[in-house]
């Protein structure tokens, strides 16, 4: 049996067959045999991969014998004994033949070596099963085994042949098998291919039958008809698609009719009720007998194109309408240059009457006017034409079109002219009278802006400069009120603009802040006209720079606030009087310090005799010094003029009064402004002051010469008794030494506090004289602390001198600075305890000399140091005092550090120390 093989290059490269072979007998085929099938089924086929695979008899199922072949096995051909089984999975091959076409296309010629072939058993159970299953069996002999084998051995040449035909006829079966295979895979893909463009297309597809009407539509059909799946299409009647029954009816017949339908228009109806103008494309599908099996047909939607072909229709009308009524000429060409059609008002003026000029040569009628002709020349070749004419005394603006047939040749051409003398000459004076006003705007000191749908066209040099933009380019473009700060001004702006576009007003003048980029503030203000500019609605609009106005307006306003303010609130009586002296007007304070009130001083004269002015004393005040004569005469300002005058009630009041001229705009004396305070009290205490001065310079005299004559009186017995004690310790040993002693130290210390209450005394009655010169304070504290340091010894403190400077002078006096510094020392080492340390720092600055005195001491509380300098004063106090001294010293260093204009600082903490800081003004 022979079969036919498919194109190789039709079967795709990868395609593969497994051929199960099983043989009656015990022993498989050998490999020659496998091999050979193979090589056949590839052969005949042109695949360029033929498996065989063996298997063992047991590993095929059987299958029913009746009916058809199961899906994917092919049946063999009747001649040859084959029987159709299915594998049972898993099925086990034993032994594999692979044919490849690089076996195929080997050189060898050896028949081994031409179909090689690779058999080993294959031990995987998991092995997918084939898409279908082909057996061949070779046909069992009715006799006996034994005679069997006989008859084989008697006949091996029939054998052979035998078998040589069942291996071709299975290899044509394999080959069957392939074909079969191909054309299954290309009619699923081509069906696929279909269904997927269906799906795809935009047009309704469908197809129905006589009897059950539409059976199958793709889904733009659905959507065409406002439906969401096709199941709800197959479950209407045919009529429920169908605008009207006669729509169904008519198209029934024009289909039955023919055989189909092309471009058919009907009326269709969606599932809302609206209709749509739809044509349909049908064919028919007969049968044998003639009789219609079904229609498969194309529906398209032309509602919009009936609408669109109804438009055309329209416009066709209306140009012909306008060609005939419209101010142009429009004309139409053949290829020589014959006038077709000649319509518009214009024709007239330029002799084109159409009935006569239709039919004529625009060549002949025109042969005196070159440039027209030139122009028709290149139109006719193909070009498209604007120029501008000159007709007779008429200027036209022309265009020329050619026109085409079918191809690319010109069969004509169709033209406009349009009369643009008048609008010419009217362009012309507009662009003369757009130069004079452009100068005029260029050269305008405001800054000029034209704006159009809100935005800058133009804007003036003036513009550009206010908005410190470097050219005008830079702003073309912005929108005109984005430069003003305040967003609810710029919103408000934009909508008076708007009004003005729309040509209903012209906007107020308006005051606004505008900035552009990192340019200072400038305050504008903007007014706005409707105009014209480039045939658009535009607004011109004027900005007058008033930032330097508003400034000095804010600074004038800020200066009346001010002085209203200071007229309104100032503890001083304010008075205005005119160029004649007449008081016009007053403060509040005016009302406590004359005594009158507001309303009564307006009017009243600065000399009235109800004023009773008279001098502090009581005596007569001179007119010519009063403070109004004085300014008027000396034009100058006058200050504390004092003198009483006396309230209605006869109250007598001090006042001081500073007074200045008033002068109007050319200079002249207008007036004077006066503060009048009321110094009455002051006057008085001024006068107790004095008396109590007095008085307390009696008594610090008094005190003064009683100190001085109690030191003298005290003194005097004093010195005698201590040079008695000084006798009685030197003669004297044991218990009376110590009571001499005791006597010495005794009386030195009431020595020592007789000469401070003295010192003291003199410093605040002001007697103290001091000699100023230049000290060499270093020296000076250098024998004080060597002076100091065995009462330092006696309780182990350590006394030490730093000085930063190799010479330190102060201006001051010698005998005060020295009483300064011994006073200091004495202080720091009396209330430091035993084993502390006090530091003595020296230093020299530009302007002044630091004496700094530091100790490790008891330290002093934030309380007393607020009453330390106050004489006879010390922390610890009656049965608590813990040391002893008058009290004096440090009011003494205050003092005296005050006479010679120095200063002192002072930092203490209580039981950590104290830190005296005394500075005096260097000597240079």
């Amino acid at each position: 049996m022979s079969a036919s093989s498919p194109s190789s290059t039709l079967l795709p490269a990868d395609l593969t067959l497994d051929v199960l072979w099983r043989h009656e007998a015990v022993a498989p085929l050998g490999d020659e045999a496998l091999t050979r099938i193979a090589r056949m089924a590839a052969e005949l086929c042109g695949n360029a991969y033929v498996r065989i695979s063996l298997v063992k008899r047991d590993a095929l199922a059987p299958v029913a014998r009746a009916g058809s072949a199961p899906s994917g096995v092919v049946a063999p051909p009747s001649a040859l004994p084959i029987t159709q089984q299915v594998l049972a999975p898993p099925y086990r091959p034993v032994a594999v033949t692979t044919i490849t076409r690089a076996t195929m296309d080997a050189t060898s010629t050896s028949e081994t070596a031409r179909w090689r072939h690779a058999a080993a058993p294959i031990a995987s159970s998991n092995e997918v099963p084939p898409l279908g299953v082909i057996e061949a069996m070779v046909p069992v002999s009715k006799n006996n085994p034994s005679t069997s084998r006989s008859a084989a051995a008697s006949s091996s040449a029939a054998r052979e042949r035998r078998l040589s035909m069942q291996l071709d006829d299975c290899a044509a079966l394999v080959v069957t098998e392939l074909q079969h295979r191909y054309n299954a895979l290309r009619y699923t893909q081509t069906e696929e291919h279909l269904q997927q463009v269906a799906a795809n297309l935009n047009s309704g597809l469908y197809r129905s039958t006589p009897e059950d009407g539409i059976i199958y539509a793709n889904q733009a059909f659905v959507d065409l008809f406002g439906y969401d799946t096709l199941d709800e299409i197959l479950a209407l009647p045919a009529a429920a698609l169908y605008a009207t029954p006669a729509e169904q009816e008519h198209l029934l017949r024009a289909e039955q009719a023919g055989n189909g339908l092309n471009q058919f228009r009907v009326e269709l109806r969606r599932r809302d009720g609206t209709t749509f103008t739809a044509h349909i494309s049908s064919t028919i599908k007969r049968d044998a007998e003639g009789d219609v099996r079904y229609y498969d047909g194309v529906v398209s939607d032309v509602t919009k194109q009936q609408a669109t072909e109804q438009a055309l229709r329209r416009q066709e009308e209306l140009f012909r309408i306008l060609a005939e009524n419209a101010q142009p000429v429009v004309f139409v060409l053949d290829a020589d240059g014959t006038i077709l059609l000649a319509e518009g008002r214009d024709r007239v003026v330029i002799g084109l009457d159409p009935d006569r000029a239709v039919g004529t040569s625009i060549f002949e009628r025109y042969a005196d006017f070159p440039k027209l002709l030139r122009g028709l020349k290149r139109v006719l070749n193909g070009e498209e034409v604007r120029d501008t004419l000159h007709i007779n005394e008429y200027v036209f603006d022309v265009w020329y079109s050619p026109l085409y047939n079918d191809g690319d040749t010109v069969v004509g051409c169709v033209g406009m002219a349009a009369n643009v003398t008048e609008h010419r000459a009217a362009k012309e004076a507009r662009l003369r009278s757009a130069e004079r006003w452009e100068r005029l705007v260029e050269a305008h000191p405001d800054p000029i802006v034209v704006s159009t749908q809100g935005r800058i066209r133009y804007i003036n040099p003036a513009g550009v400069q206010v908005l410190g933009a470097s050219h005008a380019d830079q702003l073309i473009g912005s929108e005109l009120f984005e430069f003003v700060v305040d967003d609810e001004k710029r919103t408000r702006a934009a909508e008076q603009l708007r009004r003005v576009y729309k040509g209903t007003s012209s906007s107020l003048p308006t005051e606004y802040v505008i900035q552009w980029k990192d340019q200072a503030p400038r305050t504008v203000e903007v007014r706005s006209v409707p105009i014209t500019y480039n045939n658009e609605a535009a607004a011109q609009t004027i900005v007058r720079d008033i930032t330097r106005r508003r400034e000095v307006e804010q600074t004038l306003r800020a200066e009346r606030d001010l002085l209203e303010r200071i007229f309104n609130t100032s503890a001083a009586a304010i008075t205005v009087a005119d160029a004649s002296g007449t008081i016009v007007e007053a403060n509040e304070r005016a009302e406590e310090v004359l005594g009158l009130s507001v309303c009564t001083l307006r009017g009243r004269r600065y000399n009235a005799p109800a004023w009773q002015i008279e001098s502090v004393s009581g005596e007569l005040f001179p007119e010519n010094r009063l403070p109004f004569r004085r300014i008027k005469a000396e034009g100058e300002p006058i200050y504390d003029v004092q003198h009483a005058l006396r309230w209605p009630d006869g109250t007598r009041r001090v006042v001081s009064i500073n007074g200045a001229p008033l002068r109007d705009k050319d200079g002249e004396f207008a007036g004077g402004v006066f503060t009048v305070t009321d110094i009455t009290d002051r006057v008085e205490a001024e006068q107790e002051l004095r008396t109590a001065k007095r008085e307390a310079e009696s008594a610090a005299r008094l005190k003064t010469a009683m100190l001085a004559n109690m030191s003298h009186e005290v003194r005097t017995p004093l010195t005698s008794i201590m040079g008695f004690a000084e006798i009685l310790t030197e003669e004297t040993t044991g218990q009376p030494r110590r009571f001499a002693d005791l006597i010495t130290k005794s009386a030195d210390r009431l020595l020592t506090t007789l000469d401070s209450v003295l010192r003291l005394a003199k410093l605040e009655a002001g007697t103290e004289v001091l000699s100023l010169e230049v000290v060499k304070v270093k020296e000076l504290v250098e024998n004080i602390v060597q002076e100091k340091k065995q009462q330092a010894s006696q309780k182990d403190i350590a006394l030490q001198l730093t000085c930063y400077a190799p010479a330190v002078h102060a201006h001051g006096g010698r005998g005060a600075m020295q009483r300064v510094v011994y006073n200091l020392l004495s202080n720091a080492i009396k209330f430091t305890t035993h084993g502390g340390i006090v530091d003595i720092h020296l230093a020299q600055g530009p302007k002044a000399v630091l004496l700094e005195v530091t100790d490790t001491g008891i330290g002093m509380t934030q309380d007393f140091q607020a009453r330390m300098f106050k004489a006879f004063t010390q922390e610890s106090e009656g049965l608590a005092r813990e040391h002893e001294g008058s009290g004096l010293g440090l009011a003494i260093v205050r003092e005296l550090v005050d006479l010679m204009e120095g200063a002192i600082e002072v930092e203490s903490t209580r039981g950590q120390g104290t830190r005296i800081a005394v500075f005096l003004p260097r000597a240079l």
